[in-house]
């Protein structure tokens, strides 16, 4: 790493520099996560020849293969540069977006990191807590093509045994390695399966896709989320994690993938637990449904402490102490008790309120309605809420 690229900012008063410090993919700008020494633009706008030109005549970036291959093989109209260590990517990116006045920004930015840790205001609002077991549905859904996917930390082979209900509706695509050296379950350990047991509660008639695009400790990127997005292959995608970016404005792949996605298709997506307005991305995309959490522990539905608000959030659905499928295993808060689960767990965050809302819609799907027509069905039949907004509430479970 060079000397313009230290981890130098402290994201919103968290713990990642506690945590991941040792993480040398993953830099701090200000109030964002960013790869080290990438930088993305997107091809075909106005600025791209001066854009190339600065980045490999006087930054003396290259073409960054690995990445390129990704955008590549998902069709995807950008370019990836590896720059040289020394320079300081966020000073870097600002420089690059320097334009004309009157004139639109050229579309060029860092690879942004998404995250579904809680410190970084991405998904889970603190550890999975031990619960009960819950009951999976008995019936096994038809052989139709998986109509919602979920796009998160993978598949564990443990549930092959633990909750073979679940196992039976899954099509996965790419393991998850849920234990640490230390041989506890890892941070984001078993947060797909989390999200798959939700989806399958709500409508057990469904096949899940699950792909993984986060690792254990719940961190991707841009290029990672964009490239599986637009190979996702369903109907309805779920999104239960976020980040923010370089100056608020939309991560420069997933923008490009989301404008290419088929209009049939709904994209759900958490919207983040930093308690803030700021927007968070993909849920702050317009293209995108952007779910709150929503806390009905109490006599009355409030908006959970932690859920992210403002304009951008278009719904709010049940996110706190959600109760789901879940991995065997010890896992070590850092600083307090060691929590053992065993198969199923109790979690909070808008990384489960967003399923509440893929699920509803790929049910709709399901039973015929085009995804545009079931997701504007579902946000139809939300209740409007002074100082929430529109609330789904809990609905009853579907029939087993």
């Amino acid at each position: 790493m060079g000397g313009g690229e230290r981890a130098r900012y402290d994201l919103h008063g968290s713990a990642w520099k506690g945590r991941h410090e040792g993480r040398a993919d993953v830099l701090e700008g200000p109030g964002y996560l960013y790869r080290p020494g990438h930088i993305l633009l997107e091809d075909d706008q106005e600025y791209t020849a001066d854009l190339v030109a600065h980045l490999e005549g006087q930054v003396g970036a290259v073409r960054h293969e690995e990445l390129h291959e990704k955008v590549e093989l998902a069709g995807l109209p950008i370019r990836a540069f590896q720059v040289p260590e020394g320079h300081d990517i966020p000073g870097l990116v600002e420089r690059l977006r320097a334009h004309e006045h009157g004139k639109p920004v050229p579309n060029v930015g860092p690879n942004h990191v998404y995250c579904g840790a809680h410190e970084i205001d991405g998904g889970p609002w603190g550890i999975p807590e031990p619960a009960k077991p819950g009951e999976e549905p008995a019936r096994d859904p038809d052989a139709a093509p998986p109509r919602v996917a979920i796009l998160d930390t993978g598949f564990d082979h443990m549930v092959e045994h633990l909750h073979p209900a679940l196992y039976h509706r899954l099509v996965a695509e790419g393991d998850e390695k849920p234990v640490d050296a230390d041989g506890h379950l890892s941070r984001e350990a078993g947060h797909g399966t989390f999200v798959a047991g939700i989806i399958m509660k709500l409508a057990p008639e469904l096949r899940i896709r699950q792909v993984r695009v986060l690792d254990p400790a719940g961190v991707g990127d841009d290029v990672e989320v964009a490239h599986k997005l637009a190979m996702a292959d369903a109907a309805v995608i779920n999104l239960s994690f976020g980040g923010y970016t370089h100056g608020g404005r939309p991560p420069v792949v997933l923008a490009t993938a989301l404008a290419q996605l088929d209009d049939s298709v709904a994209v759900v997506a958490a919207a983040g637990n930093g308690n803030s307005p700021e927007p968070f991305w993909p849920a702050a995309f317009n293209r995108v449904i952007g779910v709150g959490a929503l806390d009905t522990t109490g006599p009355e539905p409030r908006r959970a402490e932690f859920s992210n608000y403002g304009h951008w959030v278009d719904i709010y659905a049940p996110g706190v102490r959600v109760h789901s499928t879940y991995l065997n295993g010890s896992y070590q808060e850092p600083g307090k008790h060691l929590a053992h689960l065993e198969g199923w767990a109790r979690w909070s965050g808008t990384s489960f309120a967003a399923p509440h809302v893929a699920a509803l819609i790929a049910r709709l799907v399901h039973g015929g309605l085009t995804a545009r027509q079931a997701a504007h069905q579902v946000m139809a039949s939300a209740k409007w809420h002074a100082g929430i907004g529109p609330v789904l509430l809990p609905v009853p479970e579907a029939d087993e």
